[in-house]
């Protein structure tokens, strides 16, 4: 069983493209490689990190050129929690879209209006959520 489902199909599908600069932050290789494939399919340019630390990381090298960060809830070393709280004290204006399996993690935590994806995701749910917050 695949984790994602593709979904995508073309027409409509353009206004599901982006050219914004996108930090996906998971520790699972299958994802980071599935997202990185995927966004950059739809224009978008990606900066993977394999975990919190990593993507804290790669925020403080990139955030000049960062228009939104994707991360994984539960990950070692750094949670995506800690890893969100932290950036907000860099820029709090930074635009996160969470991913978890373990969404009343998300809940319980206070997290504001950044928005949270329930995994397993397919690829068009997912980018119409990122399109979204990209746009606000």
């Amino acid at each position: 069983m695949h984790m994602f489902d593709g979904g995508i199909q073309r027409g409509p599908d353009i206004l599901l493209r982006g050219k914004e600069t996108v930090l996906v932050v998971d520790d699972f290789e299958d994802v980071r490689s599935f997202l990185d494939t995927a966004l950059t399919m739809f224009g978008y340019n990606v900066i993977c990190a394999v975990d919190g630390m990593d993507g804290l990381d790669k925020y403080i090298e990139n955030k000049d050129r960062i228009h939104a960060v994707m991360l994984d809830v539960i990950m070692p070393k750094l949670n995506g929690i800690e890893l969100f709280r932290e950036i907000k004290k860099l820029e709090p204006d930074t635009k996160v879209l969470f991913m978890s399996g373990y969404n009343e993690i998300f809940h319980m935590n206070n997290l504001g209006e950044n928005k949270c994806i329930s995994k397993p995701f397919n690829i068009k749910t997912l980018l119409k959520e990122l399109r979204e917050i990209l746009d606000s």
